[in-house]
């Protein structure tokens, strides 16, 4: 870590007034945190930020200060647990310094890290890309050439950078097979691990939220159209009947993108995997199976 780095999160634990987060839901991408967010908010004594689901102040959002973070749970009153969900905050080397910033700031927090079979894992992040736009390589070339698709779910090596500033047992480690198989037993752990009432039941257990298939075409298009200057100061004039069949439009049912493998590309992924699946089973309970991949 450098010196202006080290100074920034002295400083940061000692400026300002106000409650910090006491857990983390710190990913991974695409593996159930939308769903997992949903059913722990819920809960009567939890706090998690509505407006801002995922704030990513460790990663893009650092240089907005303690401040703006602490802003973000001025309604949580007397929470016994407060936090965020944020999944780039497991996206190493993508995205660096996390767990020395976030250990800076809440040494003292608990970590819950969602994990998905992580080829299946892997299969969704680049359908979630192309359907935003963002992805227009055929599958089996991106998942091979594009390490940031492997390294989120290299799980053992994301877990390992936190190790050195958070003790394992600040860890809850989940599948999202088990979240999705029992969910009910499931997040009675999760409850349990953050001190509050573990009977308590979530209404719409039974849902699941944000997934891809259900997402519709437009949106990045949308998006960064409304950044635009002149885009802006014409949408002010435009008649709301108008707008509002123009984004009818644009959110039009998109085809899912096709996320099949060629079986040498899945061999290739899971030989590269392997290895930290391998490690991972350290930190995971006796009777996780590592996907039948290592």
């Amino acid at each position: 870590m450098t010196r202006p780095e080290e100074q920034a999160l002295a400083g940061a634990t000692m400026q300002g007034e106000g409650r910090l987060p006491n857990f983390f839901v710190i990913g991974a991408m695409k593996a159930g945190t939308s769903s997992l967010y949903r059913y722990v908010s819920a809960h009567p004594d939890v706090f998690m930020p509505s407006d801002t689901k995922e704030p990513a102040f460790f990663a893009r959002n650092w240089k907005r200060g303690p401040e703006w973070y602490r802003s973000l749970f001025d309604e949580a009153g007397d929470a016994v647990a407060m936090g965020e969900a944020s999944t780039s905050y497991t996206k190493y080397p993508t995205i660096t310094m996390v767990p020395q910033r976030m250990a800076g700031l809440v040494p003292g927090a608990r970590l819950i890290y969602l994990l998905r079979h992580p080829v299946e894992r892997m299969r969704s992040h680049y359908a979630w890309l192309a359907v935003h736009g963002n992805e227009t390589r055929p599958i089996d070339v991106a998942l091979l050439d594009e390490p940031a698709y492997t390294a989120v779910s290299s799980y053992a090596m994301q877990i390992e950078r936190f190790l050195p500033f958070y003790d394992r047992d600040l860890f809850l480690l989940l599948t999202s097979e088990e979240l999705r198989a029992e969910r009910e037993q499931t997040l009675r752990r999760v409850f349990e691990f953050l001190g509050v009432d573990p009977g308590f039941r979530v209404p719409e257990v039974e849902r699941e939220f944000n997934r891809t298939r259900d997402r519709r075409s437009g949106g990045a298009l949308v998006r960064g159209a409304r950044r635009l200057p002149l885009v802006g100061r014409l949408s002010r004039s435009v008649p709301s009947s108008l707008k509002r069949a123009a984004a009818r439009a644009l959110s039009r049912e998109l085809p899912a993108p096709d996320t099949t493998l060629a079986p040498e590309t899945e061999r290739e992924l899971v030989r590269r995997l392997a290895s930290d699946v391998r490690r991972l089973r350290q930190y995971m309970r006796p009777d996780f199976d590592g996907w039948g991949l290592g």
